[in-house]
């Protein structure tokens, strides 16, 4: 089957599953924890569509990225009933909370997750280039080693700290303001690559870059540094500490 047709059947079905499995629970926020292995069927349904030894190394990176944040989201989440944001959608929507929920959250999620996966689903069976994935591994290597790093480094942080005022400004976080973004942009541009290393076309990068922006524009950086607005310590923070891209800090008069 066309790789695209096929995605679209198992993308669409699996977030349909999720909405209803949300309606049961009255839990919409259990979209986020879908999010993760929503990509790792996407590459498992590619591959068993185009099965090759040469590229069972894409699917088994996916799962690895995807299990990471599936278990990081769900222990976050899992017994602390919906999350803020989508019981605040509820209220919003009123008498039309399943309209909305289903097209506003679940569908609107696995159409962004298509796109992002574009990669992932234009790939071809057999490798063109070896180099080019290997490169593609490394680049992925480097937003995996961002994102576990950035996220223990956080977790550590607020478990000894004795104010929740108090910012993280040491480790990853002295370099950039948000390494677990930073690296799951590179995640996702690696993906990018080792795709090219197999054949995939280059408009395929409508992917990284919608992910790259929903991250740097949309629903990361600015969402998290809104809770932030009237923290000092975080504008002083802010002032000196890339946003993104790792940079050595900016010295101060």
């Amino acid at each position: 089957m066309n790789p695209f047709i096929l995605v679209g059947i198992v993308t669409g079905t699996y977030f349909l599953l999720f909405f209803i499995v949300a309606q049961i629970l009255k839990n919409n926020s259990i979209v986020d924890i879908g999010w993760g292995p929503g990509y790792a069927l996407i590459a498992w349904a590619v591959y068993i569509n185009q099965p090759s030894t040469e590229s069972l190394i894409v699917p088994i990176l996916v799962t690895l990225w995807a299990g990471r944040l599936f278990f990081y989201i769900s222990i976050r989440n899992i017994g602390k009933g919906e999350d803020y944001r989508y019981v605040n959608m509820r209220k919003e929507w009123g008498d039309k909370v399943l309209i909305n929920a289903l097209v506003r959250v679940f569908l609107l999620q696995g159409a962004l997750q298509y796109v992002v996966a574009l990669p992932l689903i234009g790939r071809q069976a057999d490798m063109a280039n070896l180099g080019i994935v290997i490169i593609g591994i490394a680049l992925f290597g480097t937003g995996l080693f961002f994102e576990v790093v950035g996220d223990g480094q956080l977790k550590a942080f607020i478990k000894q700290r004795t104010d929740k005022e108090q910012i993280m400004t040491t480790g990853l976080w002295r370099y950039t303001r948000h390494p677990n973004y930073f690296g799951d942009a590179c995640v996702w541009w690696g993906f990018f690559i080792m795709a090219m290393g197999f054949s995939a076309p280059i408009w395929t990068i409508i992917g990284p870059i919608v992910m790259t922006l929903l991250l740097r524009f949309v629903s990361g950086v600015p969402f998290l540094e809104r809770r932030y607005k009237d923290n000092l310590a975080y504008g002083a923070y802010k002032k000196v500490t890339s946003a993104f891209i790792p940079m050595p800090p900016k010295k101060t008069r």
